[in-house]
């Protein structure tokens, strides 16, 4: 039971995580940067 809860608890971390990386690109975007860009 634990195991499946902290499957379940890790997929919602890394969704989490995915949709903050994409919310943060498109601010980087209409600031005329993008993700990734080493030098700014």
């Amino acid at each position: 039971m634990a195991k499946a809860d902290k499957t379940a608890t890790m997929s919602r971390l890394h969704s989490a995580a995915r949709l903050a990386r994409t919310a943060l690109a498109a601010r980087l975007l209409a600031h005329g940067f993008y993700a990734g860009q080493d030098q700014i």
